[in-house]
């Protein structure tokens, strides 16, 4: 008994495996995790240290080096980047994607720890290092501002009411802030003042120090209680440090406040968020690997009422971002997609089969093959996201294949005058190795997807499990319930209508019209295959063609989505004050916001020390209410915004797949390394000045400036030793006046602060200033500043980026809507080289390498696709011939799908190439059932000749191969039509499978004959067989 026969033969059991099927596959599909990508654990940890007051430079050195000369020993490091910038240096580390982040974590723990010996002693805090995963961003983005209390108060209700509350969701992985203004004490002092008082600016931040300690004072231990000690040995307010004594002069006691002011402030006053124009501090909600989007979005925001009325009045809570929109509305947009789908194959055969019953049949197959494929979704971790979504819509159109033809046969048995029952038992009995044939060939397709290496194979690891778990399940469905269905609902023809499908010329229904296409197909097919030389002419023309199209098609990486957001920066001249970036950021922020197309705009200004530029994040009003597309949203944004004097701004879209590590003003990146900065930073200069003439991109951009003010200033050695003045006393001095030096830290009940000294504002304007300054000696005197330093005006680096442990210069560029990818890449890459010097190397990084890898990983898919689909083949018909047969009509199929797009404007993209491999898979399936019947015949009687064979089994199987291939054609419709959001970028996807088909289906019923009749003779004659003469048809 065949499997087939098995289910037939036993409908309880049949409809009970079924429904089983279903009823797990709804319980998942209530379970799965939504969110808008798959999850992708790409393993990245930043390094991060502090050390206020040293110059981007001196970070690079003192910092940056003796850290990466660690952390480059580490196993499984794929990438180590530096940036250095005032005060502050962050080294990004990238491991393989098998790496497992404990294990990276512990190995670049004990890295920090092999170079503490070689970092400065005087560290505020030894390096931080912290887990992160580039291709997540925060889900949710909420801010706080208030018109009554100052930031400092909502910073800290932020972090206990709000931040707290949040961690404590489920699914929630951190809580990031952004313009975060933590409370300082900071002491502020008037050099004119400590030299009237002979008193040394590193005296006072000593005195502070000791008058500042929260020491254990322990516990008595009486005989019936035994209390507690508890002093007041620390300070929490200003006023308090204000009236500590420093010193005392004349027997009169010197107080802080006498010296200057002690002000409530923040721990760092040059960098601030605001929300449209008003100040803010803003949370972003950031989830854990797999967890559901939506539902901890639903539950933060179910929260929000409690917390607002914990909050004292005046404090505001604005949803700033909200993934959640953007996600809803694409799973709505692909639900429909999914639905429209459904609809149209089921009416197409409705319409082609004009009997309810049969109809009922083949559909039945979308919903089981759908369902059931949820429940190892959830078994394999799968989420519900715009990749899964689009397998399953595609999958529509392939999934009623298998039991189309089932169907199809078991009528044309009943219509041979077989009863239902008889006609189901041996009509499947009979094509049941052409579906397991069918069925494995288009799996083992996607097979070479699932090896695809980094993070495009990571991303489209779940698109191809879900595809193969779902034609698995429908070829499960198409031997199982299709054929017991037939069995039971089927009506069996009458007497005179029991005829093979080759009589029914006057029928008046549907299979009598159809007639008519077969007479016509049996006419040319007749004229076709008596003519073989041109049909491969033809053939091979064709495959000349595609590789032709291939080569000079544009291509294209992964298409912007209209998400409704644009991210940007603003930069200013190098040595710009936070003050003045401020006013120009704001009015920068006052021209877009007059823009129609924007609803709200977060942002700051002062990230990463620099002053002189900021940072933009921007909301648009939804895609239909806007006559624009995003790409010239934010053209006519960047133009808006660049009409501020004094000031420049970036924006770009952001991508649809996160792909680069690191934040930069563009979306493509051509980076420069060298040992030397000697060489490296003038060829980085004329490359940047050569791709600013390039017309095929815009918006050229680096990070390098070299003219950022700086006063260089010289110890005059001799001249300190003999006045008992130590450089690191010099040194000291000017961080403690100049760098918001960290005294010590204040305590409080929930949260921790800091004291900070420094000199007043005033004098932190002018450089004249370092004349006030005193240096205390080792006798105790104080000996001027300008007696032993020369100050010099100068210009130096305003960030130092280092790449692998080498100086580095990452230039970005955007590419018009206009302008193909590759075509921007090969420009960029002809004039690279024009200008590279020796010594100096570059290459892409980021979207542009991932753009040039997938370019190669994609035609190695295809090429595996081809290897793994003729083994398979090869194996099943024991043939090392037939399998070409089958292969042999791919080019048509690749050549609609380019000319589609090439007809369409749109480039070959990541979309397009899943395109030509799904198409692959359909194609020969069609290709199959021909070969199957064809050498079943010929097995049948191994007299019958080839072309006799692949004659008929083209006529016997034209009927299916059109359902199929219209079935394939009206399930990939949506998507090329397009639904909502995103649907732009996936339309080249259906249009590849929409024009692939569409013309293969012309070329494959000819040209597979004819192959097949070739490929026959030639294993004959391999074989040394006997060779039939042409047969008159």
């Amino acid at each position: 008994m065949s499997v087939s026969e098995l289910f037939i033969r036993r409908p309880v059991m049949t409809c009970l495996i079924m429904a089983g099927m279903v009823f797990f596959g709804i319980f998942s599909y209530l379970r799965l995790p939504i969110a808008d990508l798959p999850v992708i654990d790409y393993p990245t940890i930043e390094v991060l240290v502090a050390y206020p007051g040293a110059s981007p430079d001196r970070m690079a050195s003192l910092c940056a080096a003796p850290l990466e000369q660690q952390l480059t020993m580490i196993p499984d490091l794929q990438s180590m980047t530096s940036r250095s910038t005032q005060g502050q240096t962050e080294i990004n580390l990238q491991f393989g994607l098998n790496k497992k982040m404990e294990q990276a974590s512990v190995d670049v723990q004990a890295a920090v720890q092999r170079s503490l010996n070689d970092l400065p002693a005087d560290l505020p805090a030894p390096p931080q290092y912290y887990n992160v995963n580039p291709t997540e961003y925060p889900i949710l983005y909420i801010t706080l501002t208030s018109e009554t209390l100052p930031l400092t108060k909502v910073c800290d209700l932020a972090r206990l009411v709000v931040a707290n509350r949040f961690e404590r969701q489920p699914g929630v992985a951190q809580v990031q802030f952004y313009g975060e203004r933590r409370h300082a004490v900071r002491v502020q002092l008037d050099p004119r003042k400590l030299a009237v008082r002979q008193l040394g600016i590193n005296e006072i931040m000593e005195s502070l120090a000791e008058a500042n300690t929260m020491l254990p004072t322990g516990q008595l231990k009486g005989k019936i209680t035994s209390p507690i000690l508890s002093s007041d040995g620390e300070l929490d307010t200003a006023e308090r440090f204000a009236r500590t004594i420093v010193a005392y002069q004349d027997e009169a006691p010197i107080r802080v406040g006498d010296l200057g002011r002690v002000i409530d402030s923040v721990i760092n006053d040059q960098t601030e968020c605001w929300f449209n124009h008003q100040p803010c501090v803003t949370l972003g909600v950031q989830r854990e690997a797999g967890a559901n989007t939506l539902s901890i979005i639903e539950g933060i925001k179910t929260m929000l009422p409690e917390i607002e009325e914990e909050l004292p009045a005046g404090v505001n809570i604005i949803i700033s971002g909200d993934e959640s929109v953007s996600i809803r509305q694409s799973m709505v947009d692909l639900k429909l997609t999914v639905i429209v789908a459904i609809i149209m194959v089921v009416l197409f055969i409705a319409l082609f089969l004009q009997r309810p019953a049969a109809t009922f049949i083949s559909a039945t197959a979308i919903p089981f093959s759908l369902v059931c494929t949820f429940a190892f979704m959830e078994l394999l971790g799968f989420s519900l996201d715009n990749l899964s979504m689009m397998a399953l819509t595609l999958s529509i159109g392939f999934v009623v294949d298998d039991a189309i033809v089932m169907l199809e046969n078991i009528v044309r048995h009943i219509e041979m005058g077989k009863g239902r029952l008889e006609a189901a038992v041996s009509g499947s009995n009979q094509i049941t190795l052409t579906l397991v044939s069918m069925t494995l060939s288009l799996c083992i397709v996607f097979v070479p997807i699932l090896f695809l290496s980094g993070l495009l194979g990571r991303l489209l690891n779940e698109f191809a499990w879900t595809i193969v778990i779902t034609i698995l399940i429908s070829g499960f469905v198409s031997i199982s319930l299709t054929p017991m269905l037939c069995s039971r609902f089927l009506r069996t023809t009458t007497r005179e209508n029991r005829l093979p499908i080759r009589d029914h010329r006057h029928q008046p229904n549907a299979r009598g019209k159809f007639r008519v296409f077969l007479n016509i197909y049996e006419w040319l097919l007749r004229r076709t295959i008596h003519h073989p030389v041109v049909t491969m002419i033809i053939a091979a023309l064709t495959l000349a063609w595609t590789i032709h199209l291939f080569i000079i098609i544009p291509k294209g990486f992964v298409p912007d989505e209209d998400l409704a957001k644009l991210h940007g920066f603003t930069v200013s001249r190098t040595g710009t004050s936070f003050e003045e970036m401020t006013r120009l950021q704001q009015q920068v922020i006052s021209v877009l916001l007059d823009d129609p197309n924007v609803s709200t705009i977060a942002n700051y200004v002062g990230n990463d020390g620099i002053t002189c530029m900021g940072t933009l994040y921007m909301n648009l009003i939804p895609r239909s209410q806007r006559s624009m597309t995003i790409q010239e949203v934010a053209e006519s944004l960047r133009e808006k915004g660049n009409t501020v004097p004094g000031i420049e701004v970036f924006l770009r879209i952001p991508p649809t797949i996160p792909i680069n590590t690191t934040i930069s003003k563009a979306s493509y990146q051509y980076e420069l390394t060298a040992n030397s900065t000697d060489r490296l930073y003038p060829t980085a200069t004329k490359l940047l000045d050569a791709m600013k003439q390039i017309p095929e991109i815009q918006a050229v951009s680096s990070e390098l400036y070299l003219d950022n003010p700086t006063l260089k200033i010289t110890i005059d050695r001799e001249r300190a030793e003999r006045l008992g003045v130590s450089a690191a006393d010099i040194q000291s001095t000017l961080d403690s006046a100049f760098s918001s030096r960290l005294v010590n830290r204040i305590y409080g009940p929930s949260l921790v602060y800091q004291l900070l000294i420094e000199v007043m504002p005033e004098f932190q304007e002018d450089p004249a200033s370092l004349e006030l300054l005193y240096v205390e000696s080792d006798d105790g005197r104080l000996v001027p500043l300008d007696a032993v330093v020369h100050v010099e005006k100068s210009r130096g680096p305003l960030i130092v980026d280092q790449s692998g442990g080498v100086p580095s210069v990452t230039i970005s560029f955007e590419v018009p809507e206009d302008v193909a990818l590759s075509d921007a890449i090969d420009k960029v890459e002809m004039v690279a080289d024009e200008h590279l010097g020796d010594g100096v190397t570059g290459r892409f990084q980021g979207t542009a390498q991932a753009f040039r890898d997938s370019l190669t990983s994609f035609q190695i898919l295809i090429v595996l696709s081809l290897v793994l689909v003729y083994i398979l083949l090869g194996t099943l018909y024991e043939s090392f011939f037939h399998p070409l047969t089958i292969l042999f009509g791919l080019p048509s199929a690749a050549i609609g799908g380019l000319l589609t797009l090439f007809l369409f404007g749109y480039e070959l993209d990541f979309y397009g190439f899943l395109g030509i491999v799904i198409l692959i898979g359909i194609v020969k399936k069609n290709a199959i059932m021909v070969v199957d019947f064809a050498l079943e015949a010929i097995r049948s009687n191994p007299e019958h000749s080839p072309t006799r064979a692949a004659f008929q089994g083209s006529v016997e199987r034209f009927r299916p191969i059109i359902m199929t291939t219209g079935c394939a054609i009206a399930g990939a419709l949506p998507i090329a039509l397009g639904f909502g959001a995103g649907a732009e970028a996936r339309r080249p996807l259906g249009l590849v499978v929409v024009g692939g088909l569409a013309v293969s289906q012309v070329f494959t019923l000819f040209f597979t004959p004819v192959f097949f009749i070739a490929m026959e003779r030639l294993e004959r004659w391999f074989k040394g067989k006997s060779q039939h003469a042409l047969d008159e048809l």
